[in-house]
């Protein structure tokens, strides 16, 4: 059965429904131009730290980058050091990097800015950095450094790659507020992306130092720097502790005996045995607490 109407009416359908493919297929291959452009840039940034020899110039360049974004939080742009909210800079400083220095004389400063107080603070932060990799050794730090970085991108990588999907999966709702998906997504994304780079950034310069293939080596850092207590002269003393060998472990003989040993007694000594004071009790004897009770009908109940 032909008809020239109908033929008509089938090849409008066909060409409508062919132009709606092709754009959505146009608007897939548009939100899968942004990922690719984000995947190209950030495994571009990891390829460049495994072909790095030296990575420790990126993570004090990304170090710096959290100081000043920090920073800035507690020192207001124009406002004089005295109306700094030093205690807190402090408090967040301390925390994040084994590092101490004298904030109440640089409260006292005048013309101190906080371009200079980042570049003291970076200084401390890389003799700190010197010593660590002392430790370690050049070659396991250089290890190290790309272990943190790579691990730190990888793990939000992939974080970032689930909330573009979600992104993607919401985004057209947007039409119904007169505004354009594909836009729309762009803007988020990037947004999206700014917030993966400075979450990296906080990520490797939070677990820099605090990842080590010499368990022995935290511990006596942050004595090093921080004996001195705290940069307001606050706090309080670390408790004493018991005296340990070579590698952290108690000295035998120093821990007190489990009962029954004597203190100082051979290995292989059997305990000593338990003297009574008094003579046993039996069950129907009657309970020395006075009750009047049989003592198995009331304090030897169980």
């Amino acid at each position: 059965m032909t008809h020239p109407l109908l033929t008509r009416a089938i090849e409008t359908a066909q060409k409508r429904v062919e132009q709606n493919n092709f754009s959505m297929r146009e608007h897939i291959l548009k939100y899968d131009d942004v990922m690719n452009r984000q995947r190209e840039e950030i495994y571009a940034f990891r390829n460049s730290i495994i072909d790095s020899a030296t990575p420790r110039r990126g993570i004090i360049a990304m170090i710096e980058d959290v100081l000043a974004t920090k920073l800035a939080d507690y020192a207001a742009p124009g406002t004089p050091p005295s109306e700094w909210r030093w205690r807190e800079m402090v408090s967040w400083l301390t925390n994040a990097f084994p590092i101490h220095f004298d904030a109440e004389a640089w409260r006292a400063e005048e013309g101190l800015t906080l371009d200079e107080v980042i570049s003291r603070l970076i200084g401390s932060i890389s003799r700190i950095y010197d010593l660590k990799e002392q430790y370690e050794g050049p070659e396991m730090m250089r290890r190290l450094e790309k272990l943190v970085v790579l691990g730190s991108i990888d793990n939000l990588w992939q974080k970032h790659l689930y909330a573009m999907d979600d992104l993607r999966q919401g985004i057209s709702l947007r039409a119904y507020g007169q505004q354009d998906p594909l836009l729309e997504y762009k803007k988020e994304s990037f947004n999206m992306f700014s917030e993966l780079e400075e979450s990296l950034k906080n990520e490797v310069a939070a677990n820099i130092f605090r990842t080590t293939v010499r368990p022995a080596f935290v511990p006596s850092l942050g004595k090093m720097v921080h004996d001195s207590i705290s940069a307001f002269g606050g706090g309080s003393p670390p408790p004493p502790q018991a005296p340990s060998g070579r590698d952290g472990l108690p000295i035998p003989g120093d821990a007190p005996p489990p009962p029954g040993f004597p203190r100082g007694a051979p290995p292989g000594t059997p305990p000593s045995p338990v003297v009574r004071d008094g003579a046993k009790i039996k069950p129907n004897d009657p309970c020395p607490c006075g009750s009047g009770k049989k003592y198995k009908k009331c304090c030897g109940r169980g």
